[in-house]
């Protein structure tokens, strides 16, 4: 992969990054002003919305006859959007995220 300039030389394997700005966002809540709640409900709305498309996109592809292998990538995509909202719905309120105890 490194001759086809897909990745370094020195990294075959491609090194995984995570950049969530939200997750940064939430880092300085205590910062934050009183609209956080509305912040968060915005961005588990926009992640909902996400998981719905990539459902039906899965439907469509199945029913057109796509096989599981074919539809690895957006596997991937809906487990993603899953687990986003699980995470969603386990954080703290945003007053307890704005003002942590101790």
């Amino acid at each position: 992969m490194a001759s086809a300039g897909l990745i370094e030389a020195d990294d075959e394997r491609g090194s995984e990054q995570i950049r969530y700005p939200l997750l940064l966002t939430l880092t300085f809540a205590r910062h934050l002003p009183a609209q956080l709640g509305e912040f968060l409900a915005e961005h588990r709305a926009m992640h909902a919305e996400r998981l719905r498309s990539y459902r039906e996109q899965e439907n469509a592809a199945r029913a057109s006859g796509a096989r599981a292998v074919d539809l690895i990538t957006l596997d991937f995509g809906l487990r993603y959007e899953t687990a986003v909202l699980d995470w969603f719905d386990h954080l703290p309120g945003p007053e307890q995220l704005r003002n942590p105890a101790g």
